[in-house]
């Protein structure tokens, strides 16, 4: 595919692509600088989409990993999901982005996001991608997703599972404050090799949170991660120079759980308020 070109898939039911891993005809699906966008009604069996600087936009009931090898499932600049669920607990999709929005509404319990990301992410808005469809007659129609995307939503009790070789941020991309949002009793795992660094809110409506920095945890002013209808709170800088940082006004809050903030060393503490329930700090040096 030429620079700046787009690419269409369009399944009214399922779509599988052969593993290359596993399959000498193996399915590739690469562009160079534009927009690869994927829209089928059933499940999407991925093996690898390549948008190498380009864009991805995904819409599915289901998006599952073709194989279980650890090459990139997706390559792009930005990625944006809207679909039922993405991977599964025992095989995450594996992409290569830099910045990631997702809305997952799932059909059975315990479905949501499961995604590995090679390299340093941010979650933010990212706009709607627009490709060229060519229609029955020839002739060219542009196609445009529905509008913009921001944040990681799981609906219906799903879960959000994501972990970053490289640093995470978290911003709010369209004005409510928060990045990430599990609703129900859907469960949220935030994984970092380096700092994650929140800029908007973290928000759990009844399942448990738990953020993993290996180098550091840190939050902007007046942010918060929030537990409001149940659920424990986990926060973990395990390095051993590894700090957790809150501005003043930063807050961790849980409602009917407990939280825990765990440094290998220092925790500047903003607020840590649990509401029933418990709230411990451990630091390996100081608690400030």
């Amino acid at each position: 595919l030429g620079a700046a070109m787009t690419i269409d898939l369009m399944a009214g039911g399922d779509l599988r692509m052969a593993d290359p891993a596993g399959d000498s005809n193996g399915a590739v699906t690469r562009g160079q600088d534009g927009v690869i966008r994927v829209d089928v009604g059933g499940t999407f069996t991925l093996a690898r989409l390549d948008a190498g600087s380009g864009n991805v936009s995904i819409v599915a009931a289901r998006i599952l990993d073709a194989g279980d090898d650890s090459a990139s499932d997706i390559v792009a600049d930005q990625l944006r999901i809207v679909a039922g669920s993405v991977g599964a607990a025992d095989d995450a999709l594996e992409t290569t982005v830099n910045r990631l929005a997702a809305r997952i509404e799932p059909a059975v319990a315990g479905d949501g996001l499961y995604l590995a990301n090679s390299q340093t992410l941010t979650v933010d808005r990212i706009a709607a991608q627009t490709v060229r469809r060519v229609g029955a007659d020839g002739t060219v129609q542009a196609l445009s997703d529905a509008a913009d995307l921001a944040d990681l939503v799981a609906g219906a009790a799903g879960r959000i599972v994501v972990g970053v070789d490289g640093d995470l941020m978290l911003n709010d991309g369209d004005g409510d404050q928060r990045a990430v949002r599990a609703d129900g009793a859907g469960n949220i795992r935030l994984a970092a090799s380096g700092r994650i660094a929140l800029h908007a809110d973290v928000l759990g409506n009844g399942g448990h949170i738990t953020l993993l920095g290996d180098a550091g945890i840190d939050f902007a002013p007046a942010m918060a991660v929030r537990a409001d209808l149940g659920g424990d709170v986990r926060l973990v800088a395990a390095g051993l120079a590894a700090d957790i940082v809150m501005a003043d006004t930063a807050r961790v809050v849980v409602a009917d759980g407990n939280a825990l903030l765990h440094a290998g060393r220092d925790i500047l503490l903003g607020g840590a308020h649990a509401a029933a329930g418990d709230v411990w700090l451990t630091a390996g040096r100081d608690l400030l």
